[in-house]
């Protein structure tokens, strides 16, 4: 998910999709190279036609808290749909917090 503040308020927010599937990519699409951001495994775009604008202020909140990251936390290390790599990715975050 890409993020875009668009002031003090909100932020857009656009999730990324594989690249070349109809119709969500289409001419002038932005392209995402796993080399320039770490979440593709493969060359993705902008779903723009799925951006949303959302409020910063629960986000920032939950943050400020910690209640919500600590959730989404722990129900990805729970989860058998989390691959290995994000699980080591998210134990050394962890570790590297200690």
């Amino acid at each position: 998910m890409l993020s875009y503040a668009t002031g003090d308020s909100e932020i857009a927010l656009a999730n990324l999709t594989t690249h070349g599937r109809q119709p969500t990519c289409g001419d002038g699409c932005a392209v995402v190279r796993p080399s320039e951001h770490p979440y593709p495994v493969r060359d993705s775009c902008v779903y723009c036609r799925g951006a949303t604008l959302n409020p910063i202020a629960p986000l920032a909140d939950a943050q400020r808290r910690g209640e919500l990251w600590r959730r989404v936390r722990d129900g990805a290390l729970a989860s058998p749909l989390t691959s290995r790599r994000v699980k080591g990715a998210i134990e050394a975050a962890l570790r590297g917090t200690d």
